[in-house]
């Protein structure tokens, strides 16, 4: 049952905003086995659409200790931890303030990856946001070898791999693959083997099919899915 001033909907049913999504499937990978069934996912060789290539994290191991993390202020509270000022710019990076307020959507941690996980659901992903993506594993490089000069040599940057998670249809859609789009730009940069192109393509609804223990189901990564196919409906 709704609400009269959500057009007899409640709140879930009409939200469209990312975070809570990626809040759902941040709980969701909270259990055990299920984030086990996920990372077996992410290691098998899959495609979310015909018209994206196969891909696999295959270097990944299932069984290590994993770690999730939620809007992932990476680089602020890194900094942080090992003592290296932002005001001083004792890195000489260009845009820091922009960069410690970088958030990811999603992580994945183990003692030897990092994997980021960016997520969209209605909208697509901008030029802008693609471009953040690709750099940031330069960021992150260059950070811990200044770490590893400045505090440990043992200190080394994890295995960076980036995942791009969207919805089902948005693969499918003309927009996504049109001539000169950012999403022909991301496969392109992965068939040709392009530095920090995307590792990984994934969609809300695999993710669901994936994690089956218990006769799961989260509706939540069910509409995750959907949204993208129902605000274009309701435009036309």
């Amino acid at each position: 049952m709704g609400f009269d001033y959500l057009n007899q909907k409640t709140w879930s049913e009409i939200t469209r905003e990312e975070r809570l999504f990626c809040s759902h499937l941040f709980h969701t990978l909270q259990e055990k086995q299920r984030m086990k069934q996920f990372l077996n996912f992410l290691k098998e060789k899959n495609s979310p659409a015909k018209n994206i290539p196969l891909t696999s994290l295959n270097t990944i191991n299932v069984e290590d200790k994993w770690e999730v993390g939620f809007e992932v202020c990476f680089y602020r509270d890194l900094l942080l931890e090992f003592d290296i000022s932002v005001k001083k710019n004792d890195m000489n990076i260009e845009d820091k303030d922009k960069l410690i307020k970088r958030t990811f959507d999603l992580c994945l941690f183990n003692k030897e990856n990092m994997i980021i996980i960016e997520a969209k659901c209605f909208s697509n992903l901008d030029s802008k946001q693609y471009g953040d993506f690709k750099r940031d594993k330069n960021f992150i490089e260059k950070i811990y070898d200044y770490i590893a000069s400045k505090n440990d040599e043992k200190i080394r940057s994890p295995q960076i791999q980036f995942v791009f998670l969207a919805s089902s249809y948005y693969y499918k859609s003309e927009s996504f693959m049109k001539l000169n789009g950012i999403g022909r730009s991301m496969v392109d940069d992965f068939t040709k083997q392009v530095p920090n192109a995307p590792d990984k393509f994934i969609s809300w609804k695999q993710i669901e099919e994936c994690i089956t223990i218990n006769n799961f189901h989260e509706p939540m990564l069910s509409k995750a899915d959907e949204i993208y196919k129902l605000c274009r409906d309701q435009k036309k």
